[in-house]
């Protein structure tokens, strides 16, 4: 329901066009005196308000209404004085333009002039006071970088180059290795793999297991006889587990090999000395074979 004035010859609606003008619309107060006084303010005979009549802003002055407020909003005790007929005009009241206040524009006051000398920049080892300073700085910070690029680049290579040699003895060691499950010969380039990863000693025995495959003896060297004769010394139970596992000299080569060792050069060595050796014998088959005479010395 569109809302109308109340006043006697007031057309104002409540339609957009007329909240557009800044027109606003207020109901009669509760107040049972207030109300009378609005009534008798609008000169009408026998008019008594309903519950929905209002008023428009029109018939109130400009100091009727609350300032600093969103919305329009009647003072307390506000009273309509613009009636049709009873008034000037009936235009609607706009409420005034902001008036920005003048301000007034102080003189300037003097100020103690600065010292040159007395400025002091903050950081000026990272922000060069000239054109060419900066330049010379980025032409340095350039060549840094380009430095350590090339260092960079130098180091991937080189890391390149190695991967690709450990790939090579991989694939050569994977070769060989399913060369030797399946008891086959085993090229020359992949022996040439073997060398470089293995020792003297560790390479004979990876020999003699490829030899085994075959349905070849085994001769071995002195060096893995050593080697052979120092683990089995270690332990004859355990040579013998080990022995399952890899091609090894027999237990019956073993101390055949450890009577033959000329131990008599190492004797007479201690005998010259006060040091005397204590000698534990372990498990180890021994028979009587050479009497050494230290006062003989034979």
């Amino acid at each position: 329901m569109v809302n109308s004035c109340s006043a006697v010859g007031c057309k104002n609606r409540g339609v957009l066009t007329t909240f557009q003008q800044g027109i606003t619309f207020h109901r009669f107060p509760k107040n049972s005196e207030l109300k009378s006084e609005w009534i008798s303010a609008l000169r009408r005979k026998n008019f008594t308000p309903s519950a929905s009549a209002v008023l428009c802003s029109v018939h109130f002055e400009e100091t009727d209404f609350k300032s600093h407020t969103t919305r329009r909003v009647l003072k307390d005790g506000a009273i309509p004085s613009i009636i049709p007929g009873f008034s000037k005009s009936l235009k609607p009241r706009r409420s005034p333009p902001n008036v920005i206040p003048e301000l007034e524009i102080m003189p300037p006051t003097p100020t103690t002039s600065l010292n040159p000398s007395c400025v002091h920049l903050d950081h000026t080892y990272a922000f060069p006071t000239t054109l060419s300073a900066a330049k010379t700085k980025c032409d340095l910070l350039q060549t840094l970088l380009d430095q350590k690029l090339a260092s960079d680049r130098s180091q991937v290579r080189r890391l390149k180059r190695t991967k690709e040699r450990l790939l090579t003895t991989q694939n050569h060691l994977s070769d060989a290795l399913d060369v030797i499950k399946q008891g086959k010969t085993i090229p020359d380039e992949n022996f040439t793999a073997l060398n470089e990863r293995f020792s003297d000693v560790e390479l004979e025995i990876v020999k003699s297991m490829i030899n085994k495959n075959k349905g070849k003896g085994n001769k071995f060297s002195p060096s893995a006889m050593d080697f052979a004769a120092k683990l089995y010394n270690l332990g004859p139970k355990a040579y013998e587990f080990v022995a399952q596992l890899l091609t090894l000299p027999s237990t019956k080569s073993i101390r055949r090999y450890n009577g033959g060792i000329e131990a008599f050069e190492e004797l007479k060595r201690f005998c010259a000395t006060d040091d005397w050796p204590i000698m534990t014998l372990g498990v180890i088959s021994t028979n009587e074979a050479v009497v050494f005479d230290d006062k003989l010395d034979s």
